[in-house]
């Protein structure tokens, strides 16, 4: 009768010396009984269970004590709800579309967001979409946004902010 999910489809990718043809897989997303390659406005595709899902759905992130490295920035891709604190002190340069690519998708934060000694980072544009530091808990018990020791930094999230 009906199927409830979708495969990987297999699209041509760009000619190879190597080889005759690239074959890139493309994923494909459960979306009003068919199998599409993007989400339609207001939903975002969610990687586990491969359907759209309302952009209103929690996608809860991961928990590291600090965001250090460039594999634990990667796994806050397309997360929203931050059930903690979100400490980043990278150790790794990572350019900011890179920033925004991991955190752009952030829309709370339960507790309070320190970020430190990021030192490549032009601009906050990557928390954009940061809508609301509860501040359940708060840093030294007094502060729910902590920023310090980065030096590059020169907007926050303006519109006007030269992001690279």
């Amino acid at each position: 009768c009906c199927v409830s999910h979708c495969d990987d489809v297999s699209v041509p990718g760009s000619p190879d010396a190597q080889a005759d043809l690239v074959v890139v897989r493309v994923p494909t997303y459960w979306h009003a009984s068919s199998c599409v390659k993007t989400c339609p406005r207001g939903y975002r595709g969610d990687p586990e269970t491969r359907t759209c899902v309302s952009s209103n759905t929690r996608f809860l992130c991961p928990k590291p004590e600090i965001i250090g490295t460039a594999a634990d920035a990667k796994s806050f891709e397309n997360c929203t709800y931050v059930n903690g604190s979100l400490t980043l002190s990278l150790h790794e340069d990572l350019p900011d579309k890179d920033l925004m690519t991991y955190f752009g998708s952030i829309l709370e934060v339960e507790d309070y967001v320190m970020i430190f000694n990021v030192h490549h980072a032009t601009s906050l544009q990557f928390l954009s979409n940061l809508t609301r530091i509860r501040g359940r808990k708060l840093w030294k018990n007094k502060y729910s946004f902590v920023l310090v020791s980065n030096f590059e930094l020169s907007c926050f999230w303006s519109n006007f902010c030269d992001v690279r």
